[in-house]
């Protein structure tokens, strides 16, 4: 959000090759789905400044982002979760946490990210990239290379969404998205199964405001 705003011009927002960007990401911001989305964002941030009267500065990134999300814009450009598939929406949130993450690839003269649905994480790659967006969250240690599994993605819902209830009443709840074969403590949870769990009970924790250069918002003080 923050390469559309210009940093001192008042009144002003910016897209297609217009944006803010440096010579690193050029070649690929230049590209025609990069200023389409951009064009995209900057249309939904003026409306959405002007039914507020307010400064485009001001409308919070989530906010902006949910509403793309809502016009079925992609925020982030897996190819192989469609728009039509249940989940896009959960994919592209938790995506954009960072928790999640996709796998770029070159194919002929153009690039895809990909973010393998149906693969299996390992937990302790997983309590990486959770460390990375939350340093307070405390995830059990595991041995290398073994999955996620629902037991372990329970204790990580239990400590950011205290709402979410006992280990059954989240067991209950899960079982309205997956099958109940699906959270067998020895069976690994697809990238998929956990972005729609996350999703589902860590959605506060997963919108947590943010600024125009994704960085958590501090807390104001009581």
């Amino acid at each position: 959000m923050g390469c559309l705003i210009p940093a001192k011009t008042e009144g002003l927002l910016v897209c297609e090759k217009g944006i803010s960007v440096t010579n690193l990401v050029n070649g690929t911001t230049r590209l025609q789905p990069v200023v389409l989305l951009t064009g995209q964002a900057v249309g939904v941030l003026a409306a959405l400044s002007i039914k507020g009267e307010g400064d485009p500065r001001d409308v919070p990134v989530r906010f902006l982002q949910q509403e793309l999300l809502d016009d079925s814009c992609y925020l982030l450009p897996y190819c192989d979760v469609d728009r039509s598939d249940p989940a896009w929406k959960a994919v592209q949130r938790v995506g954009l946490t960072g928790i999640l993450r996709g796998l770029g690839r070159p194919r002929d003269w153009s690039n895809q990210t990909l973010f393998q649905p149906d693969s299996i994480l390992a937990a302790d790659s997983f309590r990486t990239t959770v460390l990375q967006y939350d340093p307070a969250v405390r995830l059990d240690l595991v041995p290398a290379g073994q999955p996620v599994t629902w037991p372990y993605l329970s204790r990580l819902i239990a400590q950011v969404s205290p709402d979410a209830g006992s280990d059954q009443a989240r067991y209950n709840q899960a079982k309205g998205l997956l099958k109940a074969r699906d959270l067998e403590p020895g069976r690994p949870l697809t990238k998929k199964e956990i972005a729609v769990l996350l999703d589902r009970f860590c959605l506060a924790w997963i919108l947590r405001d943010v600024d125009m250069n994704g960085r958590p918002l501090e807390e104001e003080e009581p």
